[in-house]
């Protein structure tokens, strides 16, 4: 039996771009043909998370055991390592003993602790930075999604070896493509969008993720008469436990009986909904002050959408010609590039960006592929 690579996906649906990553590094991995010549590739999931990981079940081989035994999933994990010959799992972050003959590989999302702390709990932060210290001493090769996470690792942590930049593609599977572009018309009417022009929002309602430059930018443009037909959609769950004050002042827009009528939050919903809303979108607004490596940017990508995008490094470093960077503390100059978008005719090919999401996945592999030579 060929050497295997385990990925675990654990985790919920209360970070669910965790989950996506996971997904998307499987897809990644799987279209490296020395990578899959070489290797097995394994995923192992709760069994209630299946429905993110569907679609994957050509490329790799998957593993689901029950919500119930996350108390002995580290056990079962192991005992799954030595019956299927796995030589590498990731991401993981505890030291594995040697008798195990098994090969441990890191990974750290971001380090938004870091550079946000005021977006975190003092304790929560504190649980953060030494969950980072940890990793980083262990010693594993770690894998990170982009350059500006690299600069943070160094600057904050202050590591440079066995560091491997693997950036990921949004994996949208020909299945829910079909079902987007079958079902798109009952997923708009079920939002009272069809036949309606909107501008797209797609976060959750974090204080990091910047509604609020959306919002005022909105309220500059809805006091002229010849905005008034605009209408701004947004997904993702109105909270925060971290900054209930932030929530409550997002609110007071949505209840705003002058703006009212030009917003609408459908709140967290199916991806599947989700991307036939972003499909047609006239254009998106991704105002985030921090990522990682944007699950966002990428889902605009494979659509092929044009996107009004925070100028931030990571964002400089992952966007494409579709995308216009704006100030995400300027509501003016957002407003004014609004205005200027939604004249344009924009002409989106899924096509193009299932292409470019096959030829990027290939590009990206390589430093995984990479890694696994040095190691």
């Amino acid at each position: 039996m060929k050497p295997g690579i385990l990925l675990v996906g654990k985790g919920n649906t209360q970070w669910i771009g965790g989950l996506y990553y996971i997904k998307n590094i499987a897809f990644v991995l799987s279209q490296n043909e020395y990578i899959c010549r070489k290797y097995n590739l394994f995923l192992l999931t709760f069994r209630e998370n299946i429905n993110v990981f569907q679609g994957l079940s050509d490329f790799v081989q998957m593993i689901t055991i029950p919500q119930s035994f996350c108390e002995i999933e580290k056990l079962y994990r192991i005992l799954l390592c030595k019956i299927m010959n796995i030589k590498y799992m990731f991401p993981c972050s505890t030291k594995i003993s040697s008798f195990f003959q098994i090969r441990g590989i890191s990974w750290i999302p971001d380090f938004q602790h870091n550079r946000l702390p005021h977006c975190y709990t003092e304790s929560e932060r504190e649980h953060r930075i030494e969950a980072s210290r940890k990793i980083v001493r262990i010693g594993y090769p770690l894998v990170l999604s982009s350059e500006d996470c690299r600069n943070d690792l160094k600057l904050f942590y202050g590591r440079e070896r066995s560091v491997f930049v693997v950036p990921f593609v949004s994996y949208i599977e020909p299945q829910i493509i079909e079902d987007i572009i079958s079902e798109e018309d009952e997923i708009l009417k079920k939002y009272h969008l069809f036949d309606r022009k909107y501008i797209y929002i797609a976060n959750q309602f974090w204080q990091h993720k910047n509604h609020i430059v959306v919002l005022e930018a909105a309220k500059l443009l809805l006091e002229k008469v010849e905005n008034q037909d605009m209408f701004f959609v947004f997904t993702g769950r109105m909270k925060d436990s971290r900054t209930p004050h932030y929530i409550d002042k997002i609110s007071s827009y949505f209840e705003d009986i002058a703006m009212g009528g030009h917003l609408l939050n459908c709140g967290f919903i199916d991806r599947k909904e989700q991307l036939a809303i972003m499909k047609n979108s006239q254009f998106v607004v991704q105002p985030s002050l921090f990522e990682g490596w944007g699950t966002v940017v990428e889902d605009a990508k494979v659509l092929d959408k044009t996107i009004l995008l925070s100028d931030i490094p990571i964002h400089r470093e992952q966007k494409n010609e579709k995308c216009i960077l704006f100030d995400p503390y300027n509501p003016k100059q957002l407003a004014g590039l609004i205005e200027k978008e939604i004249k344009c005719e924009h002409c989106d090919s899924i096509e193009d960006g299932v292409q470019d999401m096959y030829e990027r996945a290939k590009k990206y592999s390589e430093n995984f592929k990479k890694m696994l030579d040095c190691y």
